[in-house]
């Protein structure tokens, strides 16, 4: 099978390439977001994958052999390269999977779950699909944790999600890195990317440039979320926190049943292959000590019940954000492969 990936260079991309490797996809094109200034024909060396690797300018007629293409820059890097390739409708993969969340308005647009699943605001879908939106990574681990909880009986939850830097590419990990080195040089710090001091800071809202912002995000979460789970399935409430943390996703859940349940009953539910327990909560090191072949897993400590309100339980919950998106699009790559065979 035949891959492009546009944006191979960015934060994502190179996570991208990596989860691909190691799926054992080799044949792949590597292309820069359209956007990126080079003059047109330029190619660049660079290391991907652990390997050297070619990175050419993107251009429609680059996707005339392709079978799967990958978006992995920004989401308007996502809609310029939908909108040149549709110039050439000859050209278009037979698939495309979206990492920025960019094309999810787009008719026909399949959001695409933990394990690559794909669902729409009506029922699932299938895969492959002619559009797959991968979900945002703390939508797919709610939608992964509440189908779960969902098992042990009615129940009502809300969450607190903690977005890291890395979520908004290189400029986003560079932005932090500057403004806690010049915080602590009693510096001028710079807010091109998020618009405020993060660094040091929690923040429920940035800047009012910064694109996008946390309400949006925070809406996208939801909508995917709510995509993700059961049509009757209880939406929980849902607050979004921009958190100074370089890499991985914090989640803190609580979940109150309708009816008995103990600890014991939740660490059963909850336990699987894509999780790992930990005695006491993780935090965001427990997700860069991991393997690579945890680093797409779930992280959770023990349930801890509240006191005065039976039924009741809080987790937290950690994991890899990059990795997690880059699993779930490859996932819908390996479920094309099998669809073929």
């Amino acid at each position: 099978m035949s891959c492009g990936i546009v944006g191979a260079t960015s934060l994502l991309g190179r996570e991208l390439g990596t989860a691909l490797s190691e799926a054992g996809f080799t044949r792949l094109r590597l292309l820069r977001s359209p956007e990126e200034e080079a003059p047109a024909r330029e190619r660049k060396l660079t290391d991907f994958a652990g390997e050297p690797a070619l990175v050419e300018a993107f251009a429609p007629e680059q996707l005339a052999d392709l079978d799967v293409l990958f978006l992995a820059g920004g989401a308007p890097s996502a809609r310029r390269s939908l909108a040149a390739a549709r110039n050439f409708p000859v050209t278009i993969p037979a698939t495309i999977i979206d990492l920025s969340g960019g094309l999810a308005g787009e008719a026909g647009a399949v959001t695409a779950g933990w394990d690559g699943a794909g669902r729409t605001a009506a029922a699932s879908v299938r895969v492959p699909a002619r559009l797959m939106v991968v979900a945002h990574p703390a939508a797919q681990a709610l939608a992964h944790l509440l189908a779960a909880l969902d098992t042990l009986g009615p129940h009502r939850s809300c969450a607190t999600v903690f977005e890291p830097a890395s979520e908004r590419g290189w400029e986003g990990i560079r932005e932090l890195e500057q403004q806690t080195v010049r915080l602590l040089a009693l510096q001028s710090q710079p807010q091109e990317v998020f618009g405020v001091q993060i660094a040091f800071n929690l923040r429920t809202q940035l800047g009012e440039e910064a694109a996008p912002s946390l309400e949006a995000v925070r809406a996208r979460i939801a909508g995917e979320l709510a995509r993700l789970r059961a049509p009757a399935s209880v939406a929980p409430a849902l607050q979004l926190l921009q958190a100074p943390l370089f890499h991985a996703s914090v989640i803190s859940l609580y979940t109150q049943f309708t009816a008995a349940v103990d600890a014991a009953a939740v660490t059963a539910a909850l336990s699987g292959p894509d999780t790992e327990w930990h005695e006491q909560d993780p935090d965001v090191t427990a997700v860069a000590d991991a393997s690579d072949a945890d680093n797409a897993r779930l992280h959770l400590g023990p349930p801890r019940g509240e006191a005065g309100a039976p039924g009741g339980f809080w987790l937290l919950a950690t994991l890899d954000n990059l990795r997690r998106t880059a699993a779930s699009a490859v996932a819908c790559a390996l479920a094309l492969v099998q669809d073929r065979t």
